[in-house]
C-alpha cells in the first residue's frame, strides 16, 4: 500500500527461448533440407534473452517511472569486413545457419528511459516530461545483417541517440 512516500511499484516481462529449429535448404540432403539450430543467431533475430522491467513511483497528482529493456547478445558469421576489423570474436567456431567459419558476438544492450508525470485535476490531463535512452546506449553493429541491424523492431533495437520528450 501507499507510505507517506508514495506508492512503489515494480513490473517485468521476461522472454527466455530455449530452441529455435529451422529447416533450411540443402543440395547436399537427400529430403532437400537440412536442420539447423538457429537460437542465438542474427540470422532468425531471436536472442535467447529478452526482457523488461518498469520502476514505478506515485505520489499525489505526481508519478514517475524508470524503464530498463534489455536485449540478449546474438552472433552472426564472420564477413571478409568482420575479418579485416578485427572484430571475428570466434574465428574458427561453425556459424550454424550457414555453416561457415567464423562468429562475430553482439554484445547484449540495455535501454534506459525515464519519465515524470503530473496529472492536473481539475482539466483531467496530465504533463509528462521524459528521456528515451538515458544513458545514450548504441545498438551493436552487424556487418552482415545490415547497418543498423534489424531496425524494423523485431530485434527491439532504436535509433540511435538520447531524445527528450514533451506530452500534454
Amino acid at each position: 500500500g501507499p507510505s507517506r512516500f508514495g506508492r512503489f511499484g515494480v513490473s517485468t516481462n521476461w522472454t527466455f527461448v530455449r530452441t529455435f529449429v529451422e529447416d533450411l535448404p540443402s543440395a547436399t540432403s537427400a529430403s532437400g533440407f537440412t536442420t539447423v539450430n538457429e537460437l542465438g543467431y542474427l540470422a532468425n533475430e531471436a536472442p535467447r534473452i529478452r526482457g523488461s522491467m518498469n520502476l514505478l513511483w506515485s505520489l499525489a497528482d505526481f508519478s514517475a517511472v524508470w524503464n530498463i529493456t534489455y536485449i540478449g547478445k546474438v552472433f552472426e558469421n564472420c564477413s571478409a569486413l568482420t575479418i579485416q576489423l578485427n572484430e571475428c570474436t570466434q574465428p574458427n567456431t561453425i556459424y550454424p545457419p550457414t555453416a561457415s567459419v567464423g562468429i562475430h558476438e553482439l554484445n547484449r544492450t540495455i535501454y534506459n528511459d525515464a519519465a515524470f508525470t503530473y496529472k492536473i485535476q481539475p482539466l483531467r490531463a496530465s504533463v509528462t516530461f521524459g528521456v528515451q535512452n538515458v544513458f545514450n546506449q548504441q545498438f551493436p553493429l552487424s556487418y552482415t545483417a545490415g547497418a543498423p541491424p534489424n531496425f524494423n523492431g523485431q530485434m527491439g533495437y532504436r535509433i540511435p541517440g538520447r531524445f527528450l520528450y514533451g506530452r500534454i
